[in-house]
């Protein structure tokens, strides 16, 4: 970023937020609440079945509830939006950029410390930008 502005380079700094929930979860959610239900299923044939006992389907019951409620729980997660302004807050561009510039730290660094703000990057070399996508789940970089 610095290096464009001392190359006399002008550049535009957009933000595009994308509020909706990541897929791949909700699908693998949803995917073992569906097997959490054919459990419930199995150990109430194993009660009827006089397989188990009537503790031992209390306590299979129990917890099949506990994971059933942490799911849903991770579900709901999935669909809260945190606020944009909260989001932008979060950046410090000016440590990213002073940890990037830090001729003491090494790629590992750098590249964790970019990966904590960016998601993925974008060139379009036609129109000569770099599309730098924001992580859904930005955190703060340690100083």
């Amino acid at each position: 970023m610095e290096a464009i502005i001392h190359f006399g380079q002008s550049f535009d700094l957009m933000y595009h937020f994308s509020d909706t929930p990541q897929a791949d979860d909700t699908i693998y959610l949803t995917g073992e609440l569906s097997k959490l239900s054919e459990k419930e299923r199995r150990i109430k044939d194993a009660y009827i079945s006089g397989i188990d006992s009537l503790e031992e389907y209390r306590e299979n019951k129990a917890l099949l509830q506990k994971k059933r409620d942490e799911l849903e729980q991770q579900l709901a997660d999935t669909h809260k939006v945190t606020p944009i302004k909260e989001r932008y807050q979060q950046i410090d561009m000016n440590h990213l950029l002073t940890v990037l510039q830090d001729p003491d730290q090494d790629y590992i660094v750098k590249g964790n410390s970019l990966r904590k703000v960016f998601d993925h990057f974008v060139y379009d070399k036609e129109a000569g930008t770099l599309d730098c996508f924001l992580n859904t789940s930005i955190e703060k970089i340690s100083k």
